[in-house]
């Protein structure tokens, strides 16, 4: 249905939900002590949907609130499809999945402290091993479990919390079946690492 029928429709009506959020604003900040301390403030909604509220916020409490971006961002607004198009436009369709392998909990605590020299395998998926993971790249945080990265695609394997398994995360940068072929060596992988990784 056309915008312009919807609001003609005798069923449709108009809401004004800025003036009940301001109104209640007083039932969890004290306006009036910000009021009587006499500040001047300035306020930068971001691009945001906030930037409506400000105006009525001064004139209801009677306040000095200078709004310094007017500006609202209507990229804020966009349907996510709209926005899933234009990122796989730009990079691409990613193909992911994750499935559960089962794990006894020995195997679980090891997959927590595996190293990374564990993963002896070269290639994943026809494609040559370029980073084996159990350390955060940034910081040297331990992940809590593996990770094992291609130019086109990786995977990740990390222990349940609550179940006796490990879940695999997977992506591939081109298509199902490349998807499909990670996973299928995945399991494998870890399974061999967590063998050499005992002791």
């Amino acid at each position: 249905m056309a915008f312009a029928a919807a609001a003609a429709a005798a069923t449709s009506y108009e809401e004004d939900f800025v003036l009940p959020c301001v109104r209640d604003l007083r039932n969890v900040v004290d306006m009036d002590a910000i009021r009587a301390a006499g500040l001047k403030l300035a306020v930068d909604p971001l691009g945001g949907s906030a930037e409506p509220y400000w105006e009525p916020i001064n004139a209801e409490y009677r306040l000095d609130i200078a709004v310094v971006n007017k500006t609202i961002d209507t990229t804020f607004f966009k349907d996510p499809g709209e926005h899933y198009r234009e990122l796989t436009a730009r990079f691409g369709t990613p193909f992911y999945m994750r499935v559960d392998a089962p794990a006894t909990p020995e195997q679980k605590a090891r997959l927590r402290e595996l190293p990374a020299e564990a993963v002896t395998a070269s290639t994943l998926a026809g494609e040559p091993i370029t980073a084996r993971l159990t350390r955060a790249p940034g910081d040297n945080a331990p992940i809590g479990g593996l990770k094992v990265v291609t130019a086109n695609g990786w995977f990740a394997a990390r222990p349940s919390g609550t179940e006796n398994i490990y879940k695999i995360y997977a992506e591939s940068f081109r298509d199902d079946t490349h998807l499909n072929a990670i996973l299928s060596e995945a399991e494998s992988i870890a399974n061999t690492a967590l063998e050499s990784g005992k002791g």
